[in-house]
């Protein structure tokens, strides 16, 4: 009697520490949900690109640059600068896809030193991301005419910063606190077009960022590493999940080999 009431003792033991591993899981695997930290940013300018009044009041076209189905259309030579973002520091996230062959440049213009310039360019055939801030300039590979993708920069007293696809791929420490306003244009290529779906603007409000999530960004290819690294987060856990399952199991019957199943009856 007592070594089934031992036996079933145990093995709720072991479901309930199976039901406590699955139930903590996503919070050791993804660390930041529990961390998160306060954004150091404000809303300043939001532009899905479906109203042309909303445009005007931000952003002046120059060329063939125009809006076309919900989309910034930015023909070759041509581009737009939103006077509306004038701003000491700031935040600019975009979402693009962007030609092959031609040069794709999101620009932060100012009065005061060279302008910080993302650049979107094919070099030998090889697609490149590319920060310009004056003599210092940062590559990184990229393909960025597949499909549309996330862009974003940062730019604070510590620096500048490049995400592509919430991941920070570039950074430059040399910043001026001197006011500049967002551009974007086209240049080279022939008959191409960039095409921007939505632009948003922030401001610097002060604080810290918070980190990117580690597993999120350790592939060297931003266009599957997300999916990539939730696998094998997964992968992981259930492999740890197993490992401890058996050695429990392992244990408890090297202890009591006459043990009965649970809900075993005489």
């Amino acid at each position: 009697m007592l070594a089934r009431a031992a036996g079933v003792t145990r093995h709720r033991a072991l479901r309930m520490v199976v039901v406590l591993f699955v139930a903590a899981y996503p919070f050791w695997a993804n660390p930041a949900r529990v961390n998160a930290e306060p954004t150091p940013w404000g809303p300043k300018i939001a532009l899905g690109f479906d109203s042309q009044p909303d445009f005007d009041k931000a952003c002046t076209a120059s060329g063939d640059a125009r809006l076309a189905d919900s989309t910034l259309v930015v023909g070759a030579s041509s581009g737009i600068d939103c006077r509306g973002s004038a701003q000491q520091y700031g935040r600019y996230e975009f979402t693009a896809i962007a030609p092959a062959g031609a040069t794709s440049t999101f620009a932060l213009h100012g009065a005061e030193g060279p302008p910080y310039e993302l650049q979107l360019l094919t070099r030998d055939g090889v697609e490149l991301v590319r920060l310009v801030n004056g003599a210092d300039v940062h590559e990184w590979p990229f393909t960025f005419s597949d499909t549309i993708h996330r862009y974003r920069i940062e730019w604070a007293p510590s620096g500048l910063v490049v995400y592509i696809e919430d991941c920070p791929r570039l950074r430059d420490a040399r910043v001026s606190p001197a006011p500049r306003t967002f551009a974007i244009s086209l240049s080279g290529g022939g008959d191409v077009a960039l095409r921007v779906t939505a632009l948003l603007v922030y401001s610097y409000v002060g604080g810290t960022n918070p980190s990117p999530t580690p597993d999120a960004c350790q592939s060297p290819t931003p266009t599957t590493q997300r999916h990539d690294g939730i696998t094998w987060w997964w992968i992981a856990g259930g492999a740890a999940a197993a490992l401890s399952v058996t050695a429990v199991v392992f244990a408890v019957r090297r202890r009591d080999p006459r043990k009965l199943r649970p809900g075993h009856r005489k």
